[in-house]
């Protein structure tokens, strides 16, 4: 009973995790014996389901697997529906395969296909960026260490976890980007260049100011799973939950548990780890990009602005020198400017709930809302769910529907549009001089040139 519990989740009357009712993930490609089939299973959640049980499961998703193949090799199998439960598959290496299953209980809250999908992208995209890719890992580290790392970073990713409050936001990959005009461009362009040409070992940095990105040098499949981490993540600065007490975390494990939590409590360079160089203890942490790219990161942070600068893993840089550096250009260059241009972009009517607005670009995977911060849901969870049907229409049929107009019960009306990589969706209040679709089409129009 004492094991068990420690493996149980921080809150367990939290929604999203009594949704969930299994997470795994394992081997297909691992050759064992007959009943040494348990072996394929790198991570399963709940710990204390019985062996036998979780075996079951495996025999299960190979054979999905391996019959949906024969009708479609590339994409064999992505998604279950059973009576009560509804299960998605994704297969991000080959031969490792992840599972999340959840109960099925209405019709109308049902866990949307996308949601699934996206949590499972998320939770990889996640381990990626902090412990490498996971056949890489086992070539250097040994399977035992992915499996040790995968039983101490996932529980900790599933306490984090919101789905079904914001489906849309939870299917969509989305960059809130920093309102950033012509000036404030160019001054970070030289902040950058600057910082870059100094230390040369610098690779890339990455800029945010209250949560919303202002600068990446990295490309989109880094920054986004990065981005989810350091500004959709809620519970900033939880410990690590849900773990055996055998298993002792590593400084990867900790960099992934504390980075917030030091972020939001230290005021300057962060100390994650103490590295030492020739000439002084570097604080930084290792962070993997592209394919398999190993990084030193120093992180900078300082009021509601975030740096991170991705260097050489060998890099000698004199981190007292680095650190006085970054914050005399800090002040000068990037506090105040950035601080003024926020407050000038802000929305004038914002607060006022008269309507709401969301957008979402393809294209560069742009997400702009009227919300307050990146981490507030933008409509109520009634609407949530019906902006998630429209985007879902979108979907199946992008050639044929291009608007959905939809009138709720107590006189609200949510409008979603899609042209071309676009989509844009509102949530309009009962007002007098909004009375019929016609007025409704000009008000529309209204917000997508000025807002937009």
């Amino acid at each position: 009973k004492e094991k068990e519990s420690e493996w149980r989740m921080a809150d367990p009357r939290d929604e999203a995790l009594n949704l969930l009712k299994y997470f795994y993930l394992f081997d297909s490609d691992l050759e064992v014996k007959e009943g040494k089939e348990h072996e394929k299973l790198l991570f399963y959640w709940p710990h204390e389901t019985k062996i036998q049980e979780q075996t079951k499961l495996i025999g299960f998703s190979e054979a999905l697997v391996n019959f949906t193949r024969q009708f479609s090799p590339e994409r064999p199998c992505e998604f279950v529906r059973f009576q009560k439960q509804k299960c998605a598959y994704f297969n991000p290496e080959e031969g490792v395969w992840m599972v999340v299953g959840v109960h099925v209980r209405e019709k109308e809250t049902e866990t949307s296909d996308g949601v699934l999908d996206n949590l499972l992208r998320r939770c990889y995209g996640q381990f990626k960026i902090f412990y490498g890719k996971m056949r890489m890992r086992i070539e250097s580290h040994g399977r035992p260490n992915l499996i040790r790392s995968l039983a101490l970073f996932i529980p900790q990713f599933l306490s984090n976890l919101t789905f079904n409050k914001t489906p849309f936001f939870d299917t969509m990959d989305g960059l809130q980007f920093f309102p950033v005009d012509r000036n404030i461009y160019l001054l970070i362009q030289c902040f950058v260049n600057l910082i870059e040409s100094t230390f040369p070992d610098i690779r890339e940095t990455v800029v945010l100011y209250d949560n919303y990105l202002v600068w990446s040098g990295l490309n989109q499949h880094d920054i986004i799973p990065l981005y989810q981490y350091l500004c959709l993540s809620l519970e900033k600065g939880k410990d690590l939950v849900g773990l055996q007490s055998s298993l002792k975390p590593t400084v990867d494990d900790l960099v992934y548990t504390n980075l917030l939590r030091e972020i939001r409590t230290q005021n300057g360079l962060v100390s994650l780890r103490k590295v030492r160089t020739e000439d002084s203890v570097a604080p930084v942490c290792q962070i993997y990009t592209g394919n398999n790219v190993e990084n030193s990161v120093a992180v900078y942070a300082k009021k509601k602005i975030l740096c991170l600068f991705f260097m050489q893993p060998c890099a000698e840089i004199e981190f007292h020198s680095f650190d006085a550096f970054v914050a005399s250009r800090f002040d000068k260059q990037l506090s105040g400017h950035l601080t003024d241009r926020f407050n000038q972009a802000k929305d004038p009517l914002e607060g006022k709930m008269e309507y709401l607005c969301l957008y979402y670009n393809h294209m560069n995977q742009a997400m702009k809302s009227m919300s307050s911060s990146p981490q507030a849901p933008i409509f109520p969870a009634d609407a949530s769910h019906i902006v998630m049907q429209i985007h879902e229409d979108f979907e199946r049929n992008p050639e044929e529907i291009r608007e959905v107009m939809m009138k709720m019960k107590d006189g609200r009306w949510i409008i979603g549009r899609k042209s071309e990589e676009r989509e844009f969706y509102s949530l309009l209040s009962p007002k007098e001089d909004i009375s019929n679709i016609i007025d409704i089409q000009d008000f529309v129009q209204k917000l997508n040139v000025g807002y937009l």
